[in-house]
């Protein structure tokens, strides 16, 4: 297994209760590809380097876990359809 850390940008305007929901999303979604959950890790909101889809600020969350190869690609693509998801990055850890 791989080690995987995933960050990601969520919108400001989302509402606390829909945060936790769609972290939970994430994580459920890491462990019905295979993966196993090590860490998640809330940065709260902070100051974007540049405007991203017309905002100036975003949530930040720090998740690392455990995976089999392509446990990134199924990740990258349910991140990349919600609408709540202002950028991500996904990093293999050597």
């Amino acid at each position: 297994m791989r080690n995987y850390e995933c960050m990601y940008i969520i919108d400001p305007v989302v509402e606390e209760e829909a945060i936790e929901q769609l972290t939970e999303a994430i994580k459920q979604q890491i462990i019905n590809s295979g993966g196993t959950i090590i860490e998640v890790d809330f940065w709260g909101k902070r100051k974007l380097a540049y405007e991203v889809k017309k905002r100036t600020e975003g949530i930040y969350v720090v998740t690392k876990f455990h995976g089999e190869s392509g446990i990134g690609n199924k990740l990258s693509h349910y991140l990349k359809i919600n609408d709540k998801i202002l950028r991500y990055i996904i990093i293999l850890e050597e």
